[in-house]
């Protein structure tokens, strides 16, 4: 199993090759698979994130206020075109 890993397969085909504890017991697995997949995994920690939470909220804040006033002014603007006045 070690030289299976180390070789690693060919550009044709993937193994991944692991173990796994369970209920007592340590298994050893091989799966492959007839393509080429990559082997990067990401891991994402959500508490690195929370530093910017505040600011998207703001944001998203001020963009829904900036957005009702636009479409106040744009009704307004709209409604005295259609009654003919030039406010």
């Amino acid at each position: 199993m070690l030289e299976l890993y180390k070789a690693g397969g060919n550009a044709d085909y993937t193994p991944f090759i692991g173990s796994v504890a369970h209920d007592g017991g340590e298994w050893t697995y091989i799966v492959g698979f007839p393509v080429q997949i990559s082997r990067v995994t990401m891991y994402v920690d959500a508490n690195r994130f929370t530093s910017g939470k505040p600011i998207f909220i703001i944001l998203v804040t001020m963009a829904a206020i900036i957005a009702l006033i636009l479409g106040g002014l744009y009704k307004t603007a709209f409604q005295n075109y259609r009654s003919g006045r030039q406010d």
